[in-house]
């Protein structure tokens, strides 16, 4: 009995190991554990003088988020993890250009947020040819940047809701000195609040763009001729009011009030007093001018 209770014992915490943990393959094709009972998951970047052979990423609200790369990094040698699912903050702040020796799989990535934000010299090609696809966060992408120009056209941003602050005080970026062609792909957008505010370079015309959801526009950025066509807000419709109710408002009122005829039988009683009162005080004359 010992010896059943033993072999129960260990097969019921087997069974509670694994169903706490999964192998997966990673990007580099090798087998890893990942514990689901742990609350956070960290992996650290490795490095190789200026190149950056493995990348590091964590946790963070619900998605996996790529750890941000150090200042010494120039050249991305490594393949991003199938597990990220967030680039934000990824090269914020860099003084240098980055260039990759590999071609990133971006289609499972949801946030770019404040992904080059602040950078001063980033102007790298590579990442036009990156899936946008599942992207629905852009918000401060490029805020502050000093060096980018290129056509960002091909993005695919049919997901996008976010795009606040995206270009702002972009010093040199106009899209390549082309037009920014997103205008038919912006189907779920919602903000785009001070998108291209004191992005003094960019000149492109954003007119032809038909915006078919309500846009938070504040502080766009541009003049009103360049800006994209806004759906306008739509308010709820005010009950029309006749001309008999603004010449007499309490009219209604006094028609429909349940307490009228109650009101209107007490000023009857009252004035049937008034006339009883008088007619006492005429005939009371009357008799004292009968016995003089």
């Amino acid at each position: 009995m010992k010896k059943l209770l033993t072999i129960l014992t260990s097969c019921s915490t087997a069974l509670l190991v694994f169903a706490s943990t999964t192998l997966v393959k990673n990007s580099n094709n090798k087998n890893i554990i990942i514990n689901y009972n742990s609350k956070n998951i960290s992996k650290e970047h490795k490095i190789w003088g200026d190149r950056l052979t493995e990348i590091g990423y964590k946790t963070e609200n619900g998605q996996v988020r790529i750890k941000q790369i150090p200042h010494i990094v120039n050249v991305i040698a490594a393949q991003l993890p199938t597990e990220i699912t967030s680039l934000k903050g990824a090269f914020q702040a860099r003084t240098n250009n980055i260039t990759w020796t590999v071609d990133w799989d971006t289609s499972r990535i949801t946030n770019m947020n404040s992904m080059f934000y602040n950078t001063t010299w980033f102007n790298n090609d590579a990442i036009l040819k990156w899936d946008t696809s599942n992207v629905t966060d852009m918000g401060e992408m490029f805020a502050y940047s000093k060096g980018f120009n290129h056509n960002l056209s091909s993005w695919d941003v049919s997901n996008v809701t976010n795009m606040e602050r995206m270009f702002l005080n972009s010093t040199k970026f106009n899209n390549g000195n082309k037009p920014l062609e997103w205008g038919p792909k912006l189907k779920k957008i919602k903000n785009m609040k001070e998108m291209f505010k004191d992005a003094k370079a960019f000149k492109q015309n954003l007119n032809s763009w038909l915006m078919k959801t309500e846009v938070n526009n504040n502080d766009f950025g541009l003049d009103q001729d360049y800006q994209p066509k806004w759906l306008e807000k739509t308010e709820a419709a005010k009950p029309e009011i006749s001309t008999e109710e603004i010449l007499s408002p309490k009219a209604d009122e006094a028609l429909e009030s349940p307490h009228t005829d109650n009101n209107l039988n007490e000023i009857t009683k009252d004035k049937q007093k008034d006339d009883s009162k008088k007619i006492n005080i005429l005939e009371d004359n009357t008799y004292k001018m009968y016995l003089l």
